[in-house]
This record gives structure tokens, C-alpha cells and sequence, in this order.
């Protein structure tokens, strides 16, 4: 196994992994600020795993991207899944419907729109909007039904969108 130098981890990671990077850090220090700050959190300790496992995953992601011969394409499909469940975990234990955290589904759509195009983006739309439902939803609530079917259609609106920008920018 050839051992790769700091200079040419550098070159491994393109302009668009450096942005990707930057958003993770950029969440984790969002995830680990809220968890700082909120007062009262009934699910603390959850939060707190959480949120070590998803910078021990993020870690992952990088040393796999630098160190490995793998697609980096693949490895960003595959971890877009455990994403989702981090999202899942993370809407349900922090108010469900209320959450905030709701946002994070629209960004992870977004991006697949950009960087995948439009079959990934409508995949990733569809299991974002189950994972939001497991995450957010009150199955016993009718109105939190009805107020998901926005929601929803906003996460397909999102990845056509994206997805077709992408696209035109690519001719």
C-alpha cells in the first residue's frame, strides 16, 4: 500500500470535496453549538452519541476518500444513506415536526441534485421524505400528515431543481 503524503492528500481532494468537507464542518459546529446551548434537552445523552458518531463517521468519510482507491462518488452515495438516518435520529430526539433539523433534508436533497443529477436527486427525495416521516411525524396526529404534504413536495421540488441548474451548468 503506497503511503500517501500531505501534498498529495491535498490533490486527492477536488474543489468540490474541500466545499462538501467544509459543509460537514460546518454542521458539525452547528450540531455541537445547539447541543452547547440548548437548555433543556429531555434526549441529551442520545444527542450527545449522536453527534460522536457522525463526526466519527465524517472522519471515516475523509480517510476513506484519502486513503483508499475507492470512487469518491460511491463513497458520497453511500454515506448520503447514513446521513439521512443521522437526520432521522437527530429530527425525532429534538422536537420531531418542530425540529429545525427538518432543514438538514432539504440541504442533503440539494446537494444530490448538484453533484448526481436528477435520478440520484429524486432517490435521495424519496428516502429523505420517508426518513422525515419516521423522524418528524406523530402517525396518531392528522394534521401532522397534512402538514407533510408540503414538506414532501418541497424535498422533490428541491432535487428537480437542483438537479436540472446542475444540468444546464454542466453544457
Amino acid at each position: 500500500a503506497m503511503l500517501l503524503t500531505g501534498s498529495s492528500m491535498a490533490y486527492r481532494l477536488s474543489v468540490t470535496d474541500r466545499f462538501f468537507a467544509g459543509l460537514r464542518l460546518a454542521s458539525i459546529l452547528a450540531f455541537g453549538s445547539w447541543l452547547l446551548l440548548a437548555p433543556d434537552l429531555a434526549r441529551r445523552r442520545r444527542l450527545l452519541v449522536l453527534f460522536a458518531a457522525f463526526v466519527t463517521f465524517t472522519l471515516l468519510i475523509y480517510a476513506l476518500i484519502l486513503l483508499a482507491r475507492w470512487r469518491v462518488d460511491r463513497i458520497y452515495l453511500s454515506a448520503s444513506v447514513v446521513d439521512l438516518l443521522f437526520l432521522c435520529g437527530l429530527v425525532r430526539w429534538s422536537g420531531g415536526v418542530t425540529s429545525v433539523f427538518i432543514l438538514g433534508f432539504y440541504l442533503l436533497v440539494g446537494l444530490h441534485g448538484f453533484y448526481f443529477g436528477r435520478n440520484v436527486a429524486m432517490a435521495v427525495a424519496s428516502l429523505a421524505a420517508v426518513m422525515l416521516a419516521l423522524g418528524a411525524l406523530d402517525i396518531f396526529r392528522a394534521d401532522a400528515w397534512l402538514d407533510s404534504i408540503p414538506r414532501v413536495g418541497v424535498l422533490y421540488l428541491t432535487a428537480w431543481s437542483t438537479s436540472l441548474l446542475a444540468d444546464q451548468e454542466r453544457r
